[in-house]
């Protein structure tokens, strides 16, 4: 049978060595004697009957033969064939997948949550990237040079199936290393993976103080991972969050035996991990300032007068920061929201802060007006 089209214009692109190599990396052992022609030969390691063969040189059959390995090596990993091809175009790369998991079959998200998912994964990679650099169980601010050429090398993959996805190659030559020394980059995605499950494992065997302990062969802990978690909670009943990486075949596997393929939060850690939280993040008094947002959803309740006035949500820029904060407005500045939210565009207030443990409040509002690029932000 003639192979997908577009499988085939991922195979094409798709060199011999890369498949070779993922293989080995997934549990494939390649037989070099006996071998005859100009082909790699590879048995699973658990199922000697089980055998790959992948040509050494380019030709005309070439994609399907690629495919054909690929599927293989796919269903024995419970994937489909081309989230597995996908993955073989970017061999030096380490592939972190966050998924939103449900019961249903419906695989779609609120858009906000899917931006919440997007913003939510890309603070878990700089966190990690951070901690590396410098393990604490807070980051004031997550702008260093390593975390900013990291995410600048960061690729978004193509959508997959299996609930809602968002799929990350990380290249391991992002950041520069000795030559000896491993890859900032793996260090990255491996600490976030190593984080992850270390809070997970902590919850499930009812050992949360656990978390809070600092020691030297222990992953790090921060408030900024928790924070992560919780962008990336679905509202959805019964959602869970699930973190997984794909190591980049060139490099050996990360070394922990417990460490698992997937670390899942479930619906009811949510609330273990927004207490945590709370717990590594130092107190912080209300902040007097001026905010830059946007306009995320109007909740305000008809006056006498035939105008609208009440709370608003936004989305707020405060330091290095995206922040969830309701406001109360008159209706003066209600019809200004309003306008803003039509037309897509950002607003600037002058408010006191008022953090809470997901979603902050504005209070004390003196001004709330149109932003222009011209408006003077002090703080």
């Amino acid at each position: 049978m003639k192979a997908d089209a577009s499988l085939e214009r991922l195979a094409r692109g798709i060199s011999p060595s890369a498949i070779r190599d993922y293989a080995k990396a997934t549990g494939w052992e390649q037989v070099c004697e006996g071998v005859r022609g100009r082909i790699y030969l590879l048995r699973h390691s658990t199922d000697r009957l089980k055998q790959l063969v992948i040509p050494m040189d380019f030709s005309d059959d070439y994609a399907e033969v690629i495919i054909d390995a690929t599927s293989r090596i796919a269903s024995l990993e419970g994937r489909r064939t081309e989230a597995v091809l996908t993955d073989l175009l970017t061999p030096e790369a380490d592939i972190l997948r966050f998924r939103v998991a449900t019961r249903d079959v419906e695989i779609t998200l609120p858009l906000q949550e899917g931006i919440d998912l997007l913003e939510g994964a890309k603070r878990a990679l700089l966190t990690a990237a951070c901690s590396v650099v410098n393990p604490r169980s807070h980051h004031p601010r997550m702008s260093r040079s390593e975390s900013d050429q990291l995410l600048e090398a960061c690729r978004l993959g193509q959508t997959e199936q299996g609930s809602f996805v968002v799929k990350i190659a990380c290249p391991l030559s992002a950041v520069g290393r000795g030559p000896s020394e491993t890859p900032f980059v793996r260090r990255t995605t491996e600490l976030l993976i190593k984080s992850a499950h270390r809070i997970v494992d902590a919850i499930e065997r009812d050992q949360v103080e656990s978390v809070f302990e600092e020691s030297p062969v222990l992953p790090t802990i921060s408030s900024n991972l928790c924070d992560a978690i919780l962008q990336m909670q679905a509202t959805k009943e019964n959602a869970s969050l699930a973190i997984s990486a794909q190591w980049a075949s060139v490099l050996p596997e990360p070394t922990q035996p417990d460490l698992p393929a997937e670390v899942r939060f479930n619906p009811d850690y949510f609330d273990i991990v927004e207490d945590i939280y709370l717990r590594l993040r130092p107190s912080e008094g209300d902040s007097i300032s001026v905010f830059v947002g946007t306009v995320e959803t109007l909740n305000g309740d008809l006056g006498e007068d035939g105008r609208r006035f009440g709370e608003v949500m936004l989305y707020i820029f405060h330091e290095d920061e995206i922040l969830r904060a309701r406001v109360t407005l008159t209706a003066d500045q209600y019809a200004i929201a309003d306008e803003a939210h039509m037309n897509g565009t950002m607003v600037v207030l002058n408010g006191t802060l008022r953090r809470g443990r997901r979603v902050h409040r504005v209070t004390e509002i003196q001004s709330f007006e149109p932003f222009r690029p011209s408006t003077e932000v002090r703080r």
